[in-house]
Formats: C-alpha cells, sequence, structure tokens
C-alpha cells in the first residue's frame, strides 16, 4: 500500500509565548465533541473565554452608551422621552431579528468544529491502527491534526473581529448625527453588529461542563458590568463635565478597534503564520504517505458535501422535538416578560437628574446597582452551581423567583417612597446597591443553565437567538418606549424645549417653577419605569412557578434524545 516514506523527525516543541494558540493540544486523544462529557470543564474553546470576558465588556460600554446619554440626546438634539423610547426601539428590535441569524451561524461554526473534531479522531486512528503503525514516529499526526483543529477554532475570533470593527465605525458616525432620523439609522445599524455578542457567548460556554456553566456566565455578566460601569462614569463625569458624549463615542470606537487589532495579531496572525510553517515543513513532507489515506480524505470530502447538501431538512428533523418541549416554551414567554424591565430601566438616569440629584450623584446613584451586580457576579454563578448540586429540578427556579420577588420589592421603595431631593441621596444609593445585589439570579443563574439542558449542544446558540429575538421583541415594543408613552400620555411629563436646557441641568433650589417641573417629570418617569418593570416581573414568578412541573420531563427527554443522537 505505501510507496515510499520519507523519515520525518518527529514535531519539536515552540515556545509559544504570546503565540499561545500555535499547536496546542486542544482535544486530547479520543475525544469525538468540543463538549466532553456533561459535568467536564474541557473544551477546544477554553483559550478564547477570556477574550469574551474583554469582549463583553466592550459590549457593554456601547450597549450603556445610549442611555447614559439620554439627557444629553434631549440637551443637544431636543428630544423627548418619545423620541428616546423610538431610537431605543429601532436599536433594540433590530438587535433582536439579527440575534436570530447570529445563532444559526453560530450553531453550524459549532456543528463544523465538533464534525471535524470526529473525523480528526477518525483519522488519528486510521494512522494508529496496526495496519499503519509506521506513522507512529513521523510527526505528522500532530502536525497535521492540531494545526486543523486550531484553524478551526479560530472562528469566534473572526466574528468577534467583524463586530468590534462595526462598534468603533458607527460610534464615530455618530459623533455627526444631529437628527432623531440620522440616529435611527444609525441604531439599526449598530443592533446588527450587537446582535453576536449573546449567541456567541451562549454557545461557547455551552461547551463546558453543567457544573461549570454557571461560574462562566457569572464571569461574563461580571465583566459586562464592568463595561456597563465604566461607560457610566467616563461618559457622565470624566468627559461629561468637561467635553460632550461625542468625545465618549470617540474613545470606546478606539478602544473597539484596539481590541480588534490584537484580536488579530494574538489569535489569526500567529496562529495562521506558524501553523502554515509547520504545516509547509511536515505535513507537505508527506506527500506519498498511502493510497489509504487519500482514500480517507476522499471519502471525508464526499461525506462533507453530502452533508451540505441535506443540512435544510436534517435541521428540520433535528430542531422538531422542541415543539413538544413544555420548558422551551416557557422560556420562549419568559424571555419576552424579562426584556421589559431590562430596557425600561434605561430612563434610571435621567430619572435620578430629575429627581434633583446633580450628574456626580446620579452617576454614584446608577453605578451602585451596577458596582453591587459586579460584586455578586461571581457569587451568583457558584451559588447557582450549589442550587443545581443540591436539587437539580428545581433549585435554580427558587432562586431566581426569590430573586425576583426582592428585586419587586425594592424597586417600589425606590421609585415610590424616597423624598424627592438631593438630601435623601443616601436612601437612594442604598436601596440601589440592593437591587444590584439580586442581578443576575434570574439570567445567569437560571435561565441560561436552565436553556443548556432542555435543548441540544448543537441547538443551543440557535435557541438562545430566538430567545434573545423574543426577549428584544417584548423590549423595543413594551419597555422603553411604553416608558415615554405612558409618561408623557398618561402621567403628565412636560417636554422641555432647547432653550430651556440650562434650567434642565443647572436647577436652582430657589426657582419653584423649575422644582416644581423636575418633580412632575421625576415622577411620571417614576410611575411609568413602575408599571414596566413590577408587572413583568410578577409574570416571570408564575412563569418560573410552572416551570418547576415541565423542567425535569423535558430535560430527561432532552438528554434521552442527545444519547440517541450520539449513538
Amino acid at each position: 500500500m505505501i510507496s515510499s516514506i520519507e523519515t520525518i523527525p518527529s514535531t519539536p516543541q515552540i515556545d509559544s509565548g504570546s503565540k499561545r494558540r500555535v499547536l496546542s493540544p486542544c482535544i486530547s486523544k479520543g475525544d469525538s465533541s468540543p463538549n466532553i462529557n456533561k459535568n467536564s470543564d474541557r473544551s477546544i474553546y477554553a483559550s478564547n473565554i477570556y477574550e469574551l470576558y474583554i469582549y463583553s465588556s466592550i459590549h457593554g460600554c456601547i450597549d450603556q452608551i445610549i442611555p447614559t446619554s439620554y439627557k444629553f440626546f434631549e440637551v443637544s438634539i431636543g428630544l423627548s422621552p418619545k423620541s428616546l423610547g423610538l431610537m431605543s426601539f429601532v436599536q433594540k428590535l433590530t438587535q433582536g431579528f439579527f440575534t436570530l441569524f447570529s445563532g444559526i451561524i453560530c450553531d453550524r461554526e459549532i456543528t463544523k468544529a465538533r464534525n471535524l473534531s470526529k473525523a480528526n479522531t477518525d483519522f488519528e486512528s486510521l494512522i494508529r491502527s496496526p495496519v499503519n503503525t509506521t506513522y507512529n514516529n513521523l510527526g505528522y499526526i500532530d502536525s497535521n491534526i492540531n494545526f486543523y483543529k486550531e484553524t478551526r477554532s479560530l472562528w469566534p475570533s473572526y466574528f468577534m473581529i467583524i463586530t468590534s470593527i462595526g462598534w468603533g465605525s458607527i460610534m464615530i458616525a455618530m459623533i455627526f448625527a444631529s437628527t432623531l432620523s440620522e440616529m435611527c439609522v444609525l441604531l439599526f445599524c449598530l443592533g446588527m453588529f450587537m446582535s453576536l455578542m449573546g449567541p456567541l457567548t451562549q454557545s461557547i460556554i455551552g461547551t463546558f461542563g453543567n457544573l461549570n456553566r454557571g461560574r462562566y456566565f457569572g464571569n461574563l455578566f461580571l465583566s459586562q458590568n464592568i463595561g456597563r460601569i465604566s461607560c457610566l462614569f467616563i461618559t457622565t463625569n470624566l468627559l461629561g463635565e468637561y467635553f460632550t458624549y461625542r468625545l465618549a463615542m470617540l474613545l470606546f470606537a478606539m478602544i473597539s478597534f484596539s481590541f480588534a487589532l490584537y484580536i488579530y495579531i494574538y489569535d489569526i496572525y500567529y496562529s495562521t503564520y506558524y501553523n502554515n510553517i509547520l504545516a509547509n515543513k511536515y505535513a507537505l513532507r508527506t506527500i506519498k504517505i498511502g493510497e489509504d489515506i487519500g482514500i480517507y480524505n476522499l471519502l471525508n470530502f464526499l461525506q462533507l458535501r453530502y452533508i451540505k447538501i441535506t443540512y435544510i431538512k436534517e435541521s428540520l428533523i433535528e430542531y422538531s422535538y422542541i415543539i413538544y418541549n413544555k420548558s422551551a416554551w416557557l422560556m420562549l414567554i419568559m424571555s419576552i416578560v424579562n426584556g421589559i424591565p431590562r430596557h425600561s430601566l434605561n430612563f434610571t438616569m435621567m430619572w435620578l437628574q430629575y429627581c434633583g440629584l446633580s450628574s456626580l450623584m446620579s452617576t454614584i446613584v446608577y453605578s451602585s446597582s451596577w458596582i453591587a451586580a459586579i460584586i455578586i457576579s461571581p457569587i451568583v454563578g457558584k451559588v447557582a452551581d450549589y442550587t443545581e448540586f443540591l436539587s437539580p429540578k428545581h433549585g435554580r427556579q427558587f432562586m431566581a423567583q426569590s430573586a425576583i420577588f426582592l428585586r419587586i420589592i425594592l424597586m417600589v421603595i425606590l421609585l415610590l417612597f424616597i423624598p424627592w431631593g438631593r438630601n435623601s441621596f443616601i436612601y437612594y444609593i442604598i436601596i440601589s446597591i440592593l437591587i444590584g445585589f439580586m442581578a443576575g439570579w434570574p439570567g445567569v443563574g437560571a435561565s441560561r443553565p436552565i436553556l443548556c439542558e432542555i435543548v441540544k449542544p448543537q441547538h443551543r446558540g440557535t435557541f438562545f437567538a430566538v430567545f434573545s429575538l423574543f426577549e428584544t421583541i417584548g423590549s423595543a415594543l413594551f419597555g422603553a418606549p411604553f416608558v415615554g408613552i405612558l409618561a408623557q400620555n398618561y402621567f403628565g411629563y412636560i417636554s422641555f424645549q432647547e432653550n430651556d436646557t440650562q434650567s434642565i441641568i443647572n436647577i436652582s433650589n430657589d426657582n419653584v417653577k423649575d422644582i416644581y417641573l423636575l418633580q412632575n417629570n421625576a415622577q411620571a418617569l417614576a410611575k411609568s419605569m413602575l408599571c414596566m418593570t413590577v408587572g413583568p416581573w410578577l409574570i416571570a414568578i408564575l412563569l418560573f412557578g410552572l416551570l418547576h412541573c415541565t423542567y425535569s420531563n423535558d430535560q430527561d427527554i432532552t438528554k434521552d434524545t442527545k444519547v440517541t443522537s450520539d449513538d
């Protein structure tokens, strides 16, 4: 069978240093999929996890800069709460629809990586078979197989580069926007680039073991909150006091471009360059290694072509099991409900400024909630994993219900019972911190890990995208837009004109008329946000209660389906 073989030395070890992605042993022998087993912490995307944390931080900055700048938009462009709600509607609706396509793309890449991993394992078994023991000392296996694995694990890096460049470009374009229509067009484009983050993180973290996912989701939530709080301080205080929000947009654009450059250099350039060197040095010297390898590659090529042709038909059959999954339908409804309060609270910063607090005080109060969420986020993941260990069928649901109930009580106190004015500054901080401690428990600790358990691994990105789509629809239709509509049409919000902007920012406590207007607008925004937060949270508690009855059965059915598909 073997015509001629050139003796090849063993593959040398390369000191990677910064070139950490070159021929790293991503998958050990015998592994056939990125998700090794239910509780394993091994994944071919382990090297991407810290990049995802940085990526999510920048995503948090970009996502937070628009709500943080609501007051600046009202001052510089003359936008009312209705107009601000329309801007949020455009971005979130676009982001939701494109999240669906992002999820499908991520799932296809995960499936390709899994198929190539299995193909590499079969190939290695062929080479190491008794018939081909001559190949064991050639060094061909390590250089060729690891090169293929590393090439396929780079797709998250390409996605992060493209979206980071998109964020930066849109931030620069927003600097020159001066009308509502221009802002809506740019936010439409921003929503497209912002849509990838959720499915990407869900797909990659989904390849880790179940008992560790909560920790990774918690760290992801932590990094995103760090980005949001950084944006808040930089936009409102560091730059807002001396410049305008436009300089902050320029700064975040430069950060996005820098991150894209970093990913390209340390992931794409080094990995591709050095792997090509090794491929040319070792793999190409084994052209005449035998007819059996050529036949294997031909069969593998034909198999991949067949998979592409039958992809749509097989996908429809594969996704059909979700129709009978009651937990998935509950999670779908819950995604709509949960999106409403999250984006209704985009008006919080604006509301605090109407409560008589200065820009610095408003920033401290608003950021105190995020800081509390940052502090608690690593604990959320660990506690959620522990509740999963204590009660696999009900622990996460009880934890989420308790956190939502406490958040409702605290939100009612914050919006209705704290007196207006700067003298209540300390009370705003205390309640905001307590609300921050309740953040993340339903989503990071319950919803996202549960979603990983009720769908197949290769479908997680797609279904997360679907849930994100409905969450975005809920927030886009009933979140920030409804807050603006309720405030202006039902609770008596009085819009300021551009010639009144100085009285908005520099209010005097001696001016009774200005104080009355600010109190009136503060009450209108508070009542609007209360309606669009407490109501959906009560529905979420009910849905988590129904999940107690369906989760166990749907989890078991999904496990059986996974085993059948693997067989």
